[in-house]
């Protein structure tokens, strides 16, 4: 990461709020090696994290779960390129069924952040308790949970 002084030199910076493998010592992380991390917080009951066995969750809009995101100051580069990695390719509305994720804007403690939610239909997966990714993995792997147990649906 860099200092927020050297960051905001050339870009007028957006925020984007993460809740997957791209927060904090994780696998995606990298990709946000560029922005500066502002800080963390814990959504509105507004979401349901899931794990859907892919080893990545997806983020669903309208229901009543918190879920614990990182905010992050990126440039435009890093939006767009964000924007591929979560298969989010228009805007327009006539074009949203061929994004895999939808981008939007969210309410943070930091302003108002990016964060992407999914746009698929869903046929398994298991509730992520407590909305919090890295301690889902945690205990999923002293539990040792295996992929070909997802079998629950959302109702």
């Amino acid at each position: 990461m860099i200092s927020r002084h050297s960051y905001l030199e050339n870009d007028e910076p957006m925020l984007i709020a993460v809740y997957d493998s791209l927060r904090d010592d994780m696998s995606f992380n990298n990709k946000l090696e560029t922005s500066y991390r502002v800080g963390d917080f814990i959504s509105l009951p507004n979401f349901c994290l899931m794990d859907t066995g892919i080893n990545e969750p997806i983020l669903l809009n309208n229901f009543n779960m918190s879920v614990v995101m990182e905010v992050y100051e990126v440039k435009k580069k890093i939006l767009n390129e964000l924007d591929y990695y979560y298969g989010f390719f228009s805007s327009n509305l006539l074009h949203n069924d061929l994004n895999r994720n939808n981008r939007i804007e969210i309410n943070t403690p930091y302003g108002r952040a990016y964060t992407y939610i999914n746009n698929q239909p869903i046929n398994q997966g298991r509730v992520i308790p407590f909305g919090d990714w890295k301690d889902y993995l945690h205990y999923s792997s002293k539990m040792n949970i295996k992929k070909h147990e997802f079998k629950k649906t959302l109702k």
